[in-house]
């Protein structure tokens, strides 16, 4: 659930964040204006002042664990479960790339402040054949 805090009238509540795939990790971005959140079944905008779903990012359904917002405000990556790491054009909402090479699920990502890197980590695999 989700709301204004702060001075001035109070704003209603809304929740954006009852996504049926169970939210993970979210996002504000355009100052506050839209709201992106990471669930079970991937990524999904939305209205950051009314919390109105936008529908969710094209690509596999699966759950995107976390979420970075490039400093210029047009790339999200997400990283998921199956260890990959997906590349979407926020404005068009298209997918751009997917960055393979984990072998477990990305637990965090960040891009540096000027963009042009993204940094991620996955978990560890146990060898349990010992």
């Amino acid at each position: 659930m989700a709301g204004r805090v702060g001075g001035g009238a109070a704003a209603p509540a809304w929740s954006a964040l009852n996504d049926p795939g169970g939210v993970t990790t979210f996002r504000f971005r355009h100052g506050g204006l839209e709201l992106v959140t990471g669930s079970g079944d991937g990524a999904r905008p939305g209205d950051g002042r009314t919390g109105q779903d936008r529908g969710a990012f094209p690509g596999p359904k699966s759950s995107a664990r976390c979420l970075g917002i490039s400093s210029d405000d047009k790339t999200l990556a997400t990283g998921s479960e199956d260890g990959v790491v997906r590349l979407y054009d926020l404005s068009t909402r298209k997918l751009l790339a997917d960055l393979k090479g984990h072998v477990a699920a990305v637990e965090a990502l960040a891009f540096s402040p000027d963009g042009r890197l993204l940094v991620s980590t996955a978990g560890v695999v146990k060898d349990r054949s010992k």
